[in-house]
């Protein structure tokens, strides 16, 4: 066995391996013991005497990032990495937020995944037309009889 193939499962299987990198979707909500992610995009050339647009941002998890517009000429490098140490500061002090919008869409997604879906329907006063979100066939006596996966044809 290679050294590498030694050192991949030596990580596998150590549990403070593991604990340092859990899925995004389970980093806390903590400034300090979350991934916090900052990237600098420079758009394609547009003719603009500036130079090109840039597009920096930073993020948590897997929420939505902060961004910032500028022109390549409008800030030397060392301004950049002060843009991006201002815009760390400012999503230190959003993570409470973002950690309770967090809590309320996964609340959101709790309470619409125990509610049943709802059964619509709409008839026109000669039966002519209906919608409804569950197919159903109409019987010739006029009643409506559910369509099995199976039954259900778009012609």
């Amino acid at each position: 066995m290679s050294d590498d193939k030694k050192e991949t499962t030596a990580t596998k299987k150590d549990p403070v391996a593991e604990e340092k990198f859990k899925p995004l979707t389970e980093d806390p909500y903590t400034y300090d013991a979350c991934v916090v992610s900052a990237s600098i995009h420079w758009m394609p050339e547009d003719g603009d005497s500036a130079g090109r647009q840039m597009v920096i941002s930073v993020r948590n998890h897997l929420d939505q990032p902060m961004m910032r517009f500028y022109r390549e000429n409008e800030l030397p490098f060392e301004q950049i990495l002060n843009v991006v140490d201002a815009m760390l500061q400012e999503l230190q002090a959003d993570m409470p937020n973002r950690k309770m919008a967090k809590l309320k869409a996964v609340a959101d997604k709790k309470k619409r995944k125990k509610r049943p879906a709802p059964v619509s329907t709409s008839t026109q006063a000669q039966g002519t037309v209906i919608s409804t979100s569950t197919p159903f066939e109409i019987t010739r006596n006029g009643k409506k009889k559910p369509i099995t996966a199976g039954q259900q044809s778009l012609f």
